[in-house]
Order: structure tokens, then C-alpha cells, then sequence
């Protein structure tokens, strides 16, 4: 295995057997690949190899890999696989992948994967929405009873 020392930067980035500590491109696929955070404008695959949290404004597949968080603009599938949470437009879990929590409006669980929790986009948006609302809310108060004292 090779170790790479620095950020991977291209247009279309394509690893196979290395250590990397960052991986930033248009296109990334990785081969048997451990590497840090991913970041992508357009797809990523991954085939037998782990990285950190990915980034892409398309799609992620993985294929006998495993990941952190996953944030795709388009479609996620996994299959022999792990994942941190996901967030995607659409989500394929095949046979063996295995996710915690999926922020998709559409998620596909086929027979031998696993999903821990599945939230629907518009309720983990209005989630958020009320949290920072309500912690604005708060500290606004309690800003007003410290006033007081």
C-alpha cells in the first residue's frame, strides 16, 4: 500500500490500493482505497475500500466499503457494506449494506440490508428549522433574565 501524503486534487480522480488523506475532484472512484474526508462535485464510488465523510453534488455508490456521513446532491446505493448517516435524494441499501439514519424522501431496503432510522427530507428540515428557532428563542430569554439580576 502507498501512502500519500497530501490532498488528491483533479478532474477526475481514479485510486486504486493507496493510503490518502484527502480526496477532492469532479468524478472520484476508489479502488481498494483508505482515505480521509471525500469531496466531489459531480459522483463518487467506492469499491472495497473506507473513507471519511463524503461530499458530492451527485451520486455515491459503495460496493464492499464502508464510510462516515454522506451527503449527495443525487442518489446513494450501498451494497456489503457501512455508512454514518445519509443524506440523499434517493437511497438504494442492498444486500448487506448496513446504514444507521437515511434523510431521504425515498429509500429503498432491499431484502438483507439494514436501515437503523429512515426521516423523510421535509421532516428532518422542520427539525432543524425548530431547533435553531427554539435555541434562539431560549437564549434570548435567558439573556433577559440575566438582565434581571
Amino acid at each position: 500500500m502507498t501512502t500519500l501524503t497530501k490532498t488528491i486534487e483533479g478532474a477526475e480522480v481514479r485510486l486504486d490500493g493507496v493510503l490518502a488523506l484527502m480526496v477532492r475532484g469532479q468524478d472520484v472512484q476508489l479502488r481498494r482505497v483508505i482515505a480521509g474526508p471525500i469531496s466531489a462535485e459531480r459522483d463518487v464510488r467506492i469499491t472495497e475500500g473506507g473513507c471519511g465523510p463524503v461530499a458530492a453534488g451527485g451520486n455515491v455508490e459503495i460496493h464492499e466499503g464502508g464510510c462516515g456521513p454522506v451527503a449527495a446532491g443525487g442518489s446513494f446505493t450501498l451494497s456489503e457494506g457501512g455508512c454514518g448517516p445519509v443524506f440523499a435524494q434517493r437511497a438504494v441499501i442492498g444486500d448487506r449494506g448496513t446504514v444507521g439514519i437515511v434523510v431521504s424522501d425515498q429509500v429503498i431496503v432491499e431484502p438483507g440490508a439494514t436501515v437503523g432510522t429512515h426521516v423523510p427530507k421535509a421532516t428532518a428540515l422542520a427539525t432543524l428549522i425548530g431547533a435553531l428557532v427554539g435555541g434562539t428563542v431560549g437564549l434570548g430569554v435567558g439573556a433577559v433574565f440575566a438582565r434581571r439580576r
